[in-house]
């Protein structure tokens, strides 16, 4: 689990989503252990299912093929879990 992800999440749903009641967010986490920390603060999260945990374990450069696909399978998984209501 990554400290820095939860502390960093944590300071934007407190100091912009909380204070100004938004409520339409989702912080997509590596897995469902830290997704589970952050329901028990109140914020909304979800755990990537296992074949997409690469997208936030490996490093891409920006502008790259690489990038531009993990960036579309964060989407679809989020697109996924929204359309078959998986809980974490």
């Amino acid at each position: 689990m990554d400290i820095a992800l939860l502390e960093m999440a944590e300071n934007l749903y407190l100091s912009s989503f909380k204070q100004f009641g938004i409520e339409n967010y989702l912080f997509v986490t590596p897995n469902s252990e830290t997704a589970k920390i952050f329901h028990k603060k109140g914020i909304n999260a979800a755990a990537l299912w296992e074949e997409y945990s690469d997208i936030l374990t490996t490093v891409s450069n920006y502008g790259t093929k690489n990038f531009g696909n993990k960036s579309i399978r964060k989407v679809v998984a989020c697109e996924l879990k929204n359309q078959t209501g998986v809980k974490t």
